[in-house]
């Protein structure tokens, strides 16, 4: 069997295993959704020849096979303990929304973060060149005019994606949701027009997907503007659920229109580029349809040419841009590249891959890249299976506060990423994490209403208040007590 084959066939598995889930209507449905359904689009497009790709071996295919199966084992295996999962997932458990204020402090802050990337272009480069031809930043810099943009600024900026998130869903902050609605539209449409000065279309994505990724995991919520509890999930009407669909439709079509936008702006558009024409078939060779399959599709070839790569050596210099099949083992530096950055323990592996010819110059090589390099076959089945029990046990508790539905779809969102490249350590998905897990945590002596009976998913079906109107309080460790 080719490996074309093995890919159509694995195609047609994960989606199968994703219906599967989805009609049983289990919490792993949601992360194999994320999972499975960006692979399968990206397995069919690889092996339907709508791209001359370089041959590779099926042993290469089974590689990857071996890591996406991985995943799917450890998002089950997740499910060992029925009595206890049946517990966190009807789980109903109040919890405080995040403050007006600190929904306003957000802004704030990225503001100050947008202004700092602004005057950073502009000692650099130049305002007018943001403005008349922006492939100028791009071109003579890569990504050195982001290593220019001072830490500080860039973690600021970096709170787009959150903002749109909120935004989007706004039963999550206190009074957003008695706001205009076209307020609300207005704002989401400033973030993404803002985060074009990056020229990086990294962060718009990353925001509309985990708005997506919240909204369809469910916040449903009193929005009077005294009521400040949220009831997190639960089963929602078909009117709901046929509005969440919505968002979820026009989530893509957005995505789909920046990626595009920025890209034309950029001048990264393959179907008149010269080095990606010729591989491409005449019935695809048109924007937007070119872009997306090959940024869609390019990953899976380029890490099954890495696994046949026997160029053991280190790229002599890890600035951008680097090329050649450079594969030497790693040993940690690749997933954990990130620790550098603060400890310099090791020499970590070069954020931007190097561009390798499949047979056109690709730097992707799907999230599977870093856990091949460091521990090839055996790193990528382990590691697989850990994210994929860890992140399905996490996503399981989502509707026990805001703060986890929060957390729960950034890590959907790092997961759609999959076929493209890994997101799961970045220093914008950390960052995030932090900030959400920070913002959204219980603290002591907050009071909410209560409506029904709570429980604390921490100590499994234990009822913490009575039925009927009441009060509830946090204590010193962060738990409900009536």
């Amino acid at each position: 069997m080719s490996a074309t084959e093995l890919g159509a066939g694995l195609a047609l598995l994960l989606i199968a295993i994703a219906a599967v889930a989805r009609i049983a209507g289990s919490a792993e449905s949601i992360v194999l959704a994320a999972h499975n359904l960006p692979w399968a689009v990206a397995l069919l497009v690889w092996s339907s020849g709508l791209i001359r790709y370089d041959a590779v071996p099926a042993s290469s295919m089974l590689v990857l096979a071996c890591g996406i199966v991985s995943f799917n084992v450890g998002a089950f295996a997740s499910h060992v303990n029925p009595a206890r999962a049946a517990a966190v997932q009807n789980v109903k458990f109040q919890q405080i929304l995040l403050p007006r204020r600190t929904y306003v402090g957000l802004w704030f802050g990225y503001a100050t973060g947008f202004v700092w990337l602004l005057l950073t272009i502009k000692h650099y480069f130049g305002l007018s060149a943001l403005l008349t031809n922006p492939r100028i930043i791009r071109t003579y810099s890569s990504i050195d005019y982001l290593q220019k943009f001072p830490l500080p600024g860039k973690l600021l900026f970096y709170l787009a994606p959150l903002l749109m998130a909120l935004t989007a869903n706004p039963a999550l902050v206190v009074g957003l949701a008695d706001r205009p609605r076209l307020a609300r539209y207005t704002l989401y449409g400033l973030l993404i027009v803002t985060q074009f000065a990056s020229l990086q279309r990294t962060n718009i994505f990353v925001g509309i997907v985990w708005s997506v990724a919240v909204a369809l995991m469910g916040a449903r919520t009193n929005h009077s503007v005294h009521h400040s509890s949220a009831k997190l999930s639960g089963s929602p009407g078909t009117r709901k659920r046929r509005r969440r669909w919505h968002v979820a439709v026009a989530g893509v079509v957005g995505a789909v229109i920046c990626f595009q936008l920025l890209g034309s702006v950029l001048g990264k558009t393959t179907s008149t580029d010269v080095r990606y024409t010729p591989y491409l078939a005449s019935s695809v060779n048109k924007e937007p349809l070119a872009s997306a399959l090959l940024y869609g599709s390019s990953g899976i070839e380029g890490f099954l040419a890495l696994t046949q790569s026997t160029n053991h050596a280190w790229p002599p210099s890890v600035q951008p841009p680097i090329y050649g099949n450079y594969n030497p083992m790693t040993y940690g530096a690749a997933t954990f590249s990130i620790i550098p950055k603060f400890i310099p323990l090791f020499m970590p592996w070069p954020e931007v891959g190097p561009f390798i010819n499949v047979p056109f110059p690709t730097n992707v090589y799907t999230w599977l890249d870093p856990w091949y390099r460091d521990f090839r076959a055996p790193g990528v089945a382990l590691l697989a299976f850990a994210i994929g029990f860890a992140a399905t046990s996490f996503v399981r508790r989502r509707r026990c506060s805001v703060r986890g539905l929060l957390l729960a779809g950034l890590i959907v969102t790092s997961i759609v990423w999959a076929p493209f490249t890994n997101r799961i350590l970045s220093t914008m998905t950390l960052e995030l994490g932090i900030v959400v897990y920070m913002l959204c945590r219980p603290r002591a002596g907050d009071v909410w209403p209560v409506s029904k009976t709570q429980i604390d998913a921490d100590h499994g079906a234990k009822a913490l208040s009575r039925n009927g109107t009441g009060m509830m309080r946090i204590d010193q460790r962060g738990y409900g007590r009536p």
